[in-house]
């Protein structure tokens, strides 16, 4: 358990450095990047994301999710089933100009189309080395290589605003701080004595049932996932334009950063966490013990959010992004549901039921794309938001309980597990409107919604914020 903990505030760490960067790094993009430039950026970024989950097609699931002494016989194929799609994906990149015109404009460098193509291979040898190290909970390596990445990304971008703030430079600064976190990667591995190679005593290929169910269900399940969760980034410049499509992109992923700060960092540990404990109980214990820190310090971060979406908006982006207020004051609603349910996504893998996984993300993917598409058409940037929340809630929902299902698990019982955290969010967000009603100044309603909801909150969990406290207290101590 204590490396757990240890590997998830390394984690923690890594993703809340990162996060302080990029949100720093949003007033540059704003005031000296085109929006257009903004919009291409963001879905570069989302591309790349896609193509590191797409290239292992489930093998790195499969690989996580045997037994200990079964993993290391699952290697090879997931060596070389990465290396093959890096290989056909780079293939059909430098054959098919179909991606790379969405991105490469005719005023951007003819380099940057060649480093597009060598972008698959990159992520290929990424996956390998990244799988590797959260096989045996060594997130240590892991996030070091994403804290120099992203400082060289984020730095690159604020000292090329004042110079040249192209849409080349953004492109390429993405490029060359993955070849760095790849570099820093494999020196880890070797430092660690650790081999990305294929293992000689074992077949090359060995293409089982359980191999082949794992392809099938997880290979597209992950792919169909990544588009779902990604996709809507690059989707919204088709459907809402390169120039409005940044009030969505930006606020998203502001409303993101402290929740993937927090639920990035355990659900990467959590995975082979649970894949090692086996037994149901055991494994709802671990759940439960997680779900309620991290519900106790996010509820109240996305109230914060939501209720100073107005001058979260005017610092970080600009007074003329009045559609990203709303978009704000919306999206902590989706993370509520998102939040709930990371922790319990591995279980139907470890289960042996990638099938499900395959359903959810099919689901996902669809609520997005229509909702997007239609709710443009319906009610312009607002549609968008909230049949986009809809969507997701509703999906995000059904596959919580399928999940906690799969432990025999009630959600009534996972629900009161966190009722207190509950209920002093929902005290906090009706004191929070009420005061400011009263007394029109949002900083003072906060400030009395939070002296009264937060020790309200402690009062009722005492025990167990003490007995959290000890615990990450003795990790980082340790």
């Amino acid at each position: 358990m204590s490396k757990f903990v240890s590997s998830s505030i390394w984690n923690f760490v890594a993703n809340f450095i990162v996060r302080v960067m990029s949100v720093v790094t949003f007033p540059f993009l704003v005031r000296f990047f085109l929006k257009e430039d903004i919009s291409l950026f963001k879905s570069f970024q989302s591309f790349v994301l896609i193509l590191l989950t797409i290239i292992p097609l489930g093998t790195n699931i499969l690989y996580l999710s045997a037994p200990q002494e079964m993993r290391e016989k699952r290697w090879n194929l997931f060596f070389y089933f990465s290396l093959g799609v890096s290989i056909v994906l780079s293939l059909a990149l430098l054959l098919n100009d179909t991606v790379s015109s969405f991105f490469i404009k005719h005023h951007v460098s003819g380099q940057v189309k060649g480093l597009l193509i060598l972008f698959p291979l990159v992520e290929g040898i990424k996956v390998l080395a990244v799988t590797k190290l959260s096989s045996i909970i060594d997130f240590k390596g892991i996030s070091i290589a994403l804290i120099l990445k992203q400082l060289f990304l984020y730095a690159g971008i604020i000292i090329f605003a004042f110079f040249t703030p192209t849409l080349t430079v953004l492109l390429s600064l993405v490029f060359y701080s993955e070849i760095l976190e790849l570099l820093l990667l494999l020196i880890h591995t070797k430092k660690q004595k650790i081999t990305l190679l294929p293992v000689k005593d074992y077949p090359a290929l060995m293409f089982d049932r359980t191999a082949k169910k794992f392809i099938l269900f997880s290979g597209i399940e992950q792919t169909i996932l990544t588009f779902a969760m990604q996709f809507p980034t690059i989707f919204v410049v088709m459907v809402m334009g390169e120039t409005l499509s940044p009030e969505f992109q930006l606020p998203f992923s502001a409303v993101a950063l402290p929740v993937s700060l927090v639920m990035n960092s355990v659900a990467r540990v959590s995975f082979p966490h649970y894949s090692n404990l086996r037994d149901d109980e055991k494994i709802i214990n671990s759940l439960f013990a997680l779900l309620f820190p991290v519900t106790l310090v996010l509820f109240p971060t996305l109230l914060g959010i939501h209720f100073f979406a107005k001058e979260i908006t005017v610092i970080f982006f600009d007074k003329t992004w009045q559609n990203a207020i709303f978009a704000l004051q919306a999206f902590p609603i989706l993370m509520f549901t998102y939040i709930l349910g990371v922790p319990s996504t591995f279980i139907s893998n470890i289960k042996q039921k990638p099938q499900i996984n395959l359903i959810y993300s099919i689901a996902l993917f669809i609520s997005r794309i229509l909702s997007i598409h239609f709710g443009y058409k319906l009610a312009g940037f607002p549609g968008v938001i909230v049949l986009f929340i809809a969507g997701d809630i509703l999906v995000r929902f059904v596959r919580l309980k399928v999940d906690i299902g799969l432990l025999s698990l009630s959600l009534r019982r996972f629900l009161s597990s966190i009722k207190y955290n509950i209920y002093s969010s929902l005290i906090m967000l009706v004191l929070m409107w009420g005061s400011y009603y009263l007394f029109q100044s949002k900083i003072l309603s906060f400030v009395i919604a939070s002296l009264v909801a937060l020790p309200l909150n402690y009062y009722w969990e005492r025990e167990r914020i003490n007995g959290t406290i000890s615990v990450l207290w003795q990790a980082v101590w340790k």
